[in-house]
This record gives C-alpha cells, sequence and structure tokens, in this order.
C-alpha cells in the first residue's frame, strides 16, 4: 500500500503512478527482469540477510583514495585576537 504525504503535488504522484504502470507492463513481458532489478543502478540488489548479520558501520575509504585527516581534539584549537 502506497500512501503519499499532503505535500506531493499531482505532477510527482503521476510521474509515480506512470512508474507503476510500466513495471506492471515489464511483468506481464518478462517477469524475470523484474525480479533481478534494479539493472542500471550503481549498487545491485541488496543481501539484506547478509547486511544484517555482518553489520558495517564504518565508512572505509578505498584503497585507491586516500584518508582525511581527522583534527586531533574534540574541538579546533583557535588563538585569541
Amino acid at each position: 500500500m502506497i500512501e503519499p504525504t499532503e505535500t506531493e503535488s499531482k505532477a510527482t504522484l503521476d510521474a509515480f503512478i506512470k512508474a507503476i504502470e510500466q513495471i506492471v507492463e515489464e511483468i506481464a513481458r518478462d517477469p524475470e527482469m523484474v525480479k533481478t532489478a534494479p539493472h542500471d543502478a550503481p549498487v545491485g540488489r541488496l543481501d539484506e540477510v547478509r547486511a544484517a548479520r555482518q553489520l558495517d558501520l564504518r565508512w572505509r575509504p578505498k584503497a585507491t583514495e586516500t584518508a582525511p585527516v581527522a583534527a586531533s581534539g574534540s574541538a579546533p584549537q583557535t588563538t585569541p585576537h
């Protein structure tokens, strides 16, 4: 069930309805296409069971990226004027 908020415009709701209608058409033509979606997203289908069992709550830079340098101490040091 979808329950949009009162702040959604008619254009937004119409676009949502159009997207749902397209999905329904895709289901009728090729159900496997919908089952394996998303196809062009930067991340594929997430493994929710693995995510729940193996929590990864800390961001780590990739090996090719450089990590940002963290400032020491809890507050930035300032000099009086």
